[in-house]
């Protein structure tokens, strides 16, 4: 078992969470909500989440140290969204780094007697994506309908590949010399100097894309 926490200085959340795959669900007991309509208050690729958790929050204090824990990086961070925790709770669920253009995003909340089984589904790009060059720490959390403080939340990734277009031919690149200007060939060691007055040398490279 992990506890989910973000780390902000001495803060931490306190709420217990699991990673399982399909099956790997202990038994928790009769389904109290089958599926609970979500409400996304957070989507977010960068953040502040150091590892991969998942849990739930059922107090307006443990939000707000969440919210901050999570853009711990921006300052000042944005404002939290209002959740009535009187009827509501956020389930939130998070990657860690790095995820290499990988994407989270919760699914379905099921709530039994002892656990609620977070179903999320985890987009990774295909090999011919281009992938943001960022550290990524993805994040996702919703608003359910509320659930009841203690429960262990036991996250259930599936996989999914998100295929993208062949750019084809992506390297083409026009290169001059100008006129008088010393240029080596590829071939030889010793630069070469075109005569004043003399045209520019010009070629066009190009390069096979990917597929």
């Amino acid at each position: 078992m992990r506890h989910l926490f973000f780390l902000l200085g001495g803060f931490m959340v306190t709420a217990c969470g699991h990673a399982q795959g399909p099956g790997e669900i202990p038994d928790l007991g009769a389904l109290v909500s089958a599926e609970a309509p979500l409400e996304t208050v957070l989507e977010t690729y960068v953040s502040g989440a150091d590892a991969a958790r998942t849990g739930v929050i059922t107090t307006a204090d443990a939000w707000r140290t969440a919210w901050a824990a999570i853009h711990r990086h921006q300052l000042p961070p944005p404002e939290a969204p209002a959740v009535d925790f009187a009827r509501r709770s956020v389930v939130l669920d998070g990657l860690g780094p790095p995820t290499d253009g990988a994407m989270n995003r919760i699914t379905r909340v099921r709530v039994h007697e002892r656990g609620v089984v977070v179903e999320v589904t985890v987009t990774v790009p295909g090999r011919h994506c281009v992938i943001v060059q960022v550290v990524g720490s993805p994040v996702h959390a919703v608003s359910v309908p509320q659930v009841p403080a203690g429960l262990t939340a036991y996250a259930q990734r599936t996989r999914v590949v998100r295929e993208c277009e062949c750019p084809g031919p992506w390297f083409r690149r026009v290169s001059c010399w100008p006129a008088g200007a010393s240029w080596t060939p590829r071939r030889s060691p010793a630069p070469r100097r075109r005569a004043p007055g003399s045209a520019s040398r010009c070629w066009t490279s190009r390069r096979p894309g990917p597929c």
